[in-house]
């Protein structure tokens, strides 16, 4: 195995811990009462969910890269 390939499989690890953490305090504040209903927690949530889905972007960017690198070898 390569550094980069090792640096890439880290760090694609990395964000789907990173993802999942996010998308658990996702669920948890939609367990709050009404939260709809709270502007702190309805922002916060449109944050978090915007956040997740740039993290998946560049999960699947690495992902793309790993596989490339994978076809080369």
């Amino acid at each position: 195995m390569n550094t980069e390939h090792n640096e890439n499989t880290d760090q694609i690890d990395s964000l789907k811990t990173y993802i999942a953490v996010i998308q658990h305090e996702i669920k948890y504040l939609r367990t709050k009462p009404e939260p709809h209903k709270d502007e702190h927690i309805n922002n916060t949530l449109t944050i978090l969910e915007h956040r997740v889905r740039g993290l998946k972007q560049q999960k699947d960017k690495l992902e793309y890269k790993e596989l490339k690198n994978k076809q080369r070898s």
